[in-house]
């Protein structure tokens, strides 16, 4: 699996069977207050209950986070 990563790609190795999927960013605007809205998605996420209601003691969870400034 490649990766853009600045002007190049990273490449990732996962095991055989892993299932992914590649996700393409939609076109944004700047938040005013970013933290606010942060805090606003993780309490009231869409089609879905707040982490707090799902996850269990010694789960752990990962959160994915577009980043654009790092566009090349």
């Amino acid at each position: 699996m490649k990766l853009a990563y600045g002007h190049e790609n990273l490449t990732l190795k996962l095991p055989p069977n892993t299932p992914f999927r590649s996700l393409q960013p939609r076109p944004t605007v700047s938040l005013h207050d970013p933290g606010k809205k942060i805090t606003e998605a993780l309490q009231k996420p869409i089609a879905s209950l707040p982490l707090r209601e799902i996850v269990q003691t010694g789960e752990t969870v990962c959160l994915l986070v577009n980043d654009s400034t790092r566009l090349a």
